[in-house]
């Protein structure tokens, strides 16, 4: 995905259950046509692919380097004898795309597995990963997409969705509308006055299409905190490098949060 300085449609590969070696001809193109100053965005959703128990035989480099698993593309089999599939992505496939700020989104049940990837050619790099799972008492969202997903797709959405609102009154929605506002530009600018947020995260502030997607992470990060219902570690989003806790926790992010939630009558769900 080549980002644009303006906030143009970036140009994009949509692939739908690629292979391993599918993703890796597409995303072995993507870098090879942006330019030194643009940045790749790789949106990966798919299911998690555990790792085997590694034979007696297996390195410790093996090991450490396959131990978390990664997730299933197309034509994934479970790995039987082999401690890494054939068709199992791994966070290390990854490095060799690290030569260009590198903005990653993985949406699977065996997301956190990405936390160890690593760039090491002095480029940016941010991940943020889905939660692992949700509480049972929070509808299904595979019809809307998953969780994370909806999230940075529609933010507004999301919220009313983990509050259990199937339906909200025009005059009530457009109030909230206004609300959001006032929270996404809370989170921007804690975001951009934090002396605690690590650098890699700065680059894709700059860019307005990268941006959105950073901001609306950390939006889904503090509801997700403050809901009552989400309070378990697996119900949280992670990230690559992490957002510093003070940030998180800032009053000046809970209290438009709590104006959202007290917009749609929902603020006893929130802590």
């Amino acid at each position: 995905r080549r980002v644009a300085t303006s906030f143009s449609n970036p140009h994009k590969y949509l692939l739908y259950r690629p292979t391993v070696v599918q993703l890796m001809t597409y995303l072995a193109t993507g870098l090879k046509e942006v330019s030194p100053s643009s940045s790749i965005v790789l949106y990966l959703s798919c299911e998690g692919a555990p790792p085997a128990t590694p034979p007696a035989d297996t390195t410790d480099e093996e090991v450490e380097a396959y131990q978390r698993g990664g997730i299933a593309m197309r034509g994934y089999t479970p790995s039987g004898k082999k401690y890494a599939a054939e068709n199992c992505l791994y966070p290390e496939d990854l490095t060799p795309f690290s030569r260009r700020p590198l903005l990653l989104v993985v949406e699977s049940p065996n997301s956190q597995a990405f936390k160890s990837c690593r760039g090491v050619f002095r480029q940016p790099m941010v991940c943020l990963l889905s939660p692992a799972d949700q509480p049972d008492c929070i509808p299904d969202s595979n019809q809307h997409g998953s969780l994370l997903t909806l999230f940075l797709h529609a933010p507004l959405v999301a919220f009313c969705h983990i509050c259990g609102m199937a339906e909200v009154p025009e005059a009530v929605w457009q109030r909230s509308v206004h609300q959001l506002d006032k929270v996404m530009q809370a989170v921007l600018t804690a975001l951009k006055s934090s002396r605690e947020l690590d650098l890699a995260f700065i680059q894709f502030l700059e860019d307005e299409f990268t941006r959105v997607l950073v901001v609306r992470f950390v939006f889904a990060s503090i509801v997700l905190r403050y809901q009552r219902h989400f309070k378990t570690s697996d119900f949280q989003p992670k990230s690559h490098p992490s957002l510093p806790d003070s940030l998180l926790s800032s009053d000046s992010l809970q209290s438009p949060l709590l104006d959202l939630a007290s917009s749609l009558d929902v603020r006893p769900l929130f802590l």
